[in-house]
């Protein structure tokens, strides 16, 4: 075997090694990971609400914050926290304000936690690895989606969110800007964006999935 053979079979294994990582960590991750990965999305996304509000040392989010140890808990503290952030926001800078600046932190956050995350699970340019990693971040938030084309366009489909059981739809329709983040972390060649939300009283959340090079 030439050594261009070997390169090109050792470039397909390092290819098939990493998708299966990420599809392995799709469907199932250990109890501490789940927490941690958690926590790094808390402490970013409140953060970024903070930085908004420009609050005192006493009313900047602390990680112990979070004392739950189950997930779901955990989950709760961190979505009651965010309600608590957004309503703050909109009461200092009214309502379309607040809402406007607010999604505009919350992308450049979840671009940031994309961008992070890329790096870290070594996600490819594919569309499979992007929803295999998108995957991995929407279960530590209990989130379940699938992809779907409806006529010529692709919808990220969303039909369970434990986070709705939690927040109001003011902070949905803020934190949903990181998710929007995220996705262009995850792909530089892809842009989401919501269109329907559970927390508005639809059936499911729906977002449009448009990709590089898309009409």
């Amino acid at each position: 075997m030439g050594k261009n053979h070997q390169k090109f079979f050792t470039l397909v294994n390092v290819e098939v090694s990493m998708n299966l990582k990420l599809y392995l960590a799709s469907l199932w991750l250990p109890k501490y990971i789940m927490i941690r990965e958690l926590d790094r999305l808390a402490t970013a996304t409140i953060a970024g609400l903070d930085n908004l509000l420009e609050n005192s040392t006493k009313d900047k989010f602390d990680l112990n914050q979070l004392k739950k140890n189950d997930i779901e808990g955990r989950r709760g503290e961190m979505a009651s926290i965010h309600n608590q952030k957004v309503k703050k926001l909109i009461d200092v800078y009214g309502y379309s304000k607040g809402i406007e600046i607010g999604r505009r932190a919350m992308y450049q956050v979840g671009l940031n936690l994309g961008l992070d995350a890329r790096r870290r699970l070594g996600v490819g340019n594919t569309l499979k690895d992007l929803e295999f990693a998108a995957k991995i971040l929407y279960k530590v938030l209990g989130i379940e989606f699938r992809l779907e084309t409806r006529g010529e366009k692709l919808f990220l489909i969303v039909n369970r969110c434990t986070l709705a059981d939690y927040y109001t739809s003011d902070t949905c329709r803020v934190l949903s800007a990181a998710d929007e983040g995220v996705f262009h972390g995850l792909s530089s060649g892809a842009n989401m964006k919501f269109e329907k939300r559970i927390t508005e009283n639809e059936p499911e959340c729906m977002a449009c999935i448009k990709m590089e090079g898309d009409v």
